[in-house]
């Protein structure tokens, strides 16, 4: 896609604005090629990563998941996050992105709302939803990483089953076969709910791919750029404009659990990022650290 062929109202090629397809043709033409790393740990690469998304894709199927279906995704930034993203793009799943802060009433109006029959959901937010399982009739299965960490600090639930994460990932490796095209929803974000509850966007994979391809081009973006990802990823900013626009550019992403205006500047420096996002309120808390 070019700004001339737009404007020329040229026929563009979308078949390729798919999440699974973009990630295919990455780890096609540079297998090896460094693309992800969360805080200190070490480099994945596009063909590593294409791999533990057609496992995550294939453990996702042999639980039932089907194209189509929606799953809520509640996590911090984490590998694990971007593992589902990925696995369940690959099935033609829809990943519902839960901000980590949702509780009470305005957890249950979002999963009500799409419908979700599965949530993946960090330990730590569990609780939150065993408040709420009265209130929840879909929510069947609860996926959950690092579960055996937390045995023993688990909530007991009534209704809704409890499964680890971990065993997705040892899934079979086997080629996933199911046609996703660029019509297809991919993800459904949730608003930020200033003016009622949050209403739930569908986002096709074209609006996927047109929110990273254009924010990399008004950036200038290489494969050679070095991206810091601190903000969420169940918004836009962190998994569009940012992890997207990576995999879409070709270059590198360092991954981190959340903002921190005190090292926000020595992790820019010490990761050596080229590229960073903030909302507009982060730069005044940068601001005002001290000077180093």
């Amino acid at each position: 896609m070019t700004a001339s062929s737009a404007a020329a109202g040229q026929s563009i090629d979308k078949s390729g604005w798919v999440v699974g397809k973009v990630l295919a043709e990455r780890a096609r033409r540079s297998p090896q090629r460094p693309f992800l790393q969360f805080q200190d740990g070490r480099p994945y690469t596009f063909g590593e990563i294409h791999g533990i998304a057609t496992r995550m894709g294939n453990g996702f199927l042999a639980l039932g998941v089907q194209q189509g279906e929606r799953v809520a995704v509640m996590m911090p930034n984490s590998l694990d996050y971007v593992w589902s993203w990925l696995g369940l793009s690959l099935i033609g799943a829809v990943t519902v992105g839960i901000n980590t802060a949702y509780k009470g009433s305005f957890l249950s109006h979002v999963l009500n709302n799409v419908g979700c029959g599965i949530v993946i959901m960090h330990p730590d937010y569990l609780p939150w939803l065993a408040d709420i399982e009265d209130e929840l009739p879909q929510v069947k299965l609860a996926i959950v990483p690092a579960m055996d960490a937390y045995q023993g600090k688990l909530p007991r639930f009534k209704r809704i089953r409890m499964l680890p994460l971990e065993p997705l990932l040892n899934a079979a490796e086997t080629p996933i076969e199911i046609e996703v095209t660029y019509r297809d929803i991919g993800m459904i974000l949730f608003t930020s709910g200033t003016t009622g509850p949050s209403k739930g966007v569908l986002m096709s994979h074209a609006h996927l791919y047109l929110f990273g391809l254009l924010t990399s081009r008004h950036t200038r973006m290489t494969p050679d750029d070095r991206m810091y990802i601190c903000m969420p990823l169940f918004h836009g900013m962190g998994l569009l404009l940012q992890l997207y626009n990576c995999l879409i550019t070709g270059c590198y992403a360092i991954l981190v659990p959340i903002f921190s205006a005190s090292s926000w500047v020595q992790d820019i420096r010490r990761y050596k990022a080229t590229v960073t996002f903030a909302l507009g309120a982060i730069t005044e808390f940068i601001l005002r650290q001290p000077p180093l």
